[in-house]
């Protein structure tokens, strides 16, 4: 498990870095556009106070005793608690180690000897504890944790009940009242992000089911097997996906810049050699969508550009059934739409030419972007991107040079041996043996993706 942990601790730290430059963003985002919105959300704000006002007498009448997510589940149910003080329950050196980036390694062993001796890691301080982690926490072992402890109103072994007063997501607010003296304690889950008002919890559950590709039905799923509040309601969610998205590309940006800085920094020159790829979005040439990448060739190849093709646009789509009512009020309300909204459509050619346009594009672009030139380019066999780099000469006087991808030329090369080999297998050739055999032509060839 040792050996694991260096790369966990190296991913955590850019998952922490990217969340909190997407979190800046949002805060950035919302504080400009504040002054701007201020009539719209006048009108939202009265309406968002009647659900809220009623949200909360809803929640004024639910039991004092532990509430859970939703009202049919029982009093076991589990909720998703921040971890916002150092764990007062000792930690497991053998179960910790995975999310304890700072705990020294332990041989196997000392880790036998440790659960042998029921012995437990102590931080010296609350600096080398993970406070911004979050942990799960069950709400019965919760109350469980509180009778240990006194009131600190009345100074009485704490004897009460628990409310959930608001759940918004994941993110929930949760009252600790005590029996004898009235006392009140409340407790958030997670952080309210500055300058905004999403909390911490809901946007990283976001920016996960969107990196592991599950969207809001996969969060709701998981959520359920875990018996945890649900995500945001998929309205919302969608909503705050566009400002999410607007973000990301912020960062997006960023990282490019930065891949573009280091690619020149190694190379010691502004002429850098990339490789590129396309996608669709589905198999074959008939895809709506399509998508292109380049990578800078070093030591640590980085993307340092994108770019997305699409055949279609939605609110067109939309837009277009207003035609078939036939009306000039339809008719009106349909140039409308289309002379305001922002349009998805950016291409018209064939599907399979998208790879080769999208690089293209990419190529034309580099020295006002970046200032650079990409004069080699690592090419997957796809004849069409090079020819129309060859044809359209992005960098006037100076000639692209290609260099085969060697996974692809590999790939190739065994498809056309297969293909002799299943052809000519009977044939006898001048040595009077066949294609195959020991030490010949063989069709167990190992499959390397």
């Amino acid at each position: 498990m040792n050996r694991f942990r260096p790369w966990t601790k190296n991913l955590n730290s850019k998952f922490k870095s990217t969340t909190s430059k997407i979190q800046s963003s949002l805060s950035s985002s919302s504080s400009s556009s504040s002054s701007s919105s201020s009539s719209s959300s006048s009108s939202s704000s009265s309406s968002s106070s009647s659900s809220s006002s009623s949200s909360s007498s809803s929640s004024s009448s639910s039991s004092t005793s532990l509430s859970s997510a939703s009202s049919s589940s029982s009093s076991s149910s589990s909720s998703s608690l921040s971890s916002t003080s150092s764990s007062s329950k000792a930690q497991d050196p053998s179960t910790s180690a995975s999310f304890l980036p700072n705990a020294p390694p332990l041989l196997a062993s000392s880790q036998k000897i440790d659960r042998k001796n029921k012995t437990y890691n102590k931080f010296p301080s609350t600096n080398d504890a993970p406070l911004d982690v979050y942990s799960i926490i069950q709400n019965r072992l919760l109350i469980s944790f509180l009778s240990k402890t006194k009131c600190e109103l009345c100074e009485k072994q704490w004897d009460g009940s628990v409310q959930m007063n608001k759940r918004e997501g994941l993110f929930v607010i949760l009252s600790f009242q005590c029996s004898y003296c009235k006392n009140i304690i409340v407790l958030n889950s997670s952080p309210q992000v500055p300058g905004s008002k999403q909390h911490d919890i809901n946007i990283r559950t976001q920016i996960a089911g969107h990196l592991t590709g599950i969207r809001h039905a996969g969060l709701k799923r998981i959520s359920a097997a875990l018996n945890i509040p649900p995500p945001i309601e998929e309205g919302r969610h969608n909503k705050k996906d566009r400002h999410l998205l607007e973000s990301i590309k912020l960062c997006a940006t960023d990282s490019m810049r930065n891949a573009i800085k280091q690619a020149v920094s190694t190379a010691k020159s502004s002429d850098l050699t990339v490789s590129g790829d396309g996608t669709w979005q589905t198999r074959g040439f008939a895809s709506k969508h399509g998508a292109a990448a380049l990578i800078a060739n070093g030591p640590s190849p980085k993307v340092v550009d994108i770019d997305t093709f699409s055949k279609t646009c939605n609110v067109c789509a939309g837009a277009s059934s207003l035609l078939q009512i036939g009306t000039s009020e339809s008719r009106s309300k349909y140039d409308q739409i289309i002379k305001n909204h922002q349009c998805g459509k950016n291409f018209d050619q064939s599907s399979g030419n998208m790879e080769a346009v999208c690089t293209l594009r990419m190529f034309e672009r580099s020295e006002t972007k970046y200032g650079v030139r990409y004069l080699k380019y690592v090419g997957d066999g796809d004849a069409k991107t090079f020819s129309l780099l060859l044809k359209k000469k992005p960098y006037k006087g100076v000639k692209i040079e290609k260099i085969e991808d060697i996974n692809h030329f590999g790939k190739r090369l065994k498809r056309a041996l297969k293909t002799v080999k299943s052809q000519c297998g009977g044939m006898k050739l001048s040595d009077g043996k066949t294609i195959g055999g020991k030490g010949r032509l063989t069709g167990n060839v190992k499959e390397e993706t």
